[in-house]
């Protein structure tokens, strides 16, 4: 009777995380996103190792990150793009923001290191095009903070683990 039980909860579970997601990603179909994030929230909650929940969670915030309505407070974009890339450790566009985003900053440490990141992810995705554009962004970096590629050596590429 235990195990029934158990396996009905975790049902539950499985479900209530599946309506949370259809329910955010149909708010996000109608550009929403900012009703959107709760329930793709909760379906992360409920369902942490699901790929798909995190990618779309990671993509809703990404597009909230992006309505910019002028109200921001500094760093409230740079918060929502790093919560792009914690969901979403391979959302290229995240880390390309994100690195501008520190670069308005005048933070060039970072706007490097995400910029790395970046091109390294193009890179292994065959995006070669794209990972040349970031290479330029990134010398131009590198020559506006006066740092070279030594000093980021020790950057790692993240990947997803769920």
């Amino acid at each position: 009777m235990l195990s029934n039980h158990c396996a009905s909860q975790s049902d539950t579970v499985t479900y209530a995380s599946e309506g949370y997601f259809r329910l955010g990603v149909s708010l996000m179909k109608l550009k929403d996103y900012h009703s959107a994030e709760e329930p793709l929230r909760k379906a992360v909650e409920l369902s942490p190792d699901s790929e798909l929940a995190n990618d779309t969670l990671a993509d809703n915030l990404f597009q909230l990150a992006g309505i910019i309505t002028g109200n921001e407070k500094p760093g409230e974009i740079i918060d929502k793009l790093r919560e792009v890339v914690y969901f979403n450790p391979e959302h290229i566009q995240g880390y390309e923001q994100l690195s501008r985003a520190y670069d308005e900053t005048l933070n060039g440490q970072k706007a490097i290191t995400n910029a790395i990141i970046a091109q390294r992810l193009q890179a292994d995705k065959k995006m070669l095009k794209e990972a040349a554009r970031s290479r330029e962004s990134l010398n131009a970096l590198y020559k506006k903070y006066k740092m070279t590629p030594d000093e980021f050596k020790k950057v790692t590429t993240p990947s997803k683990n769920y």
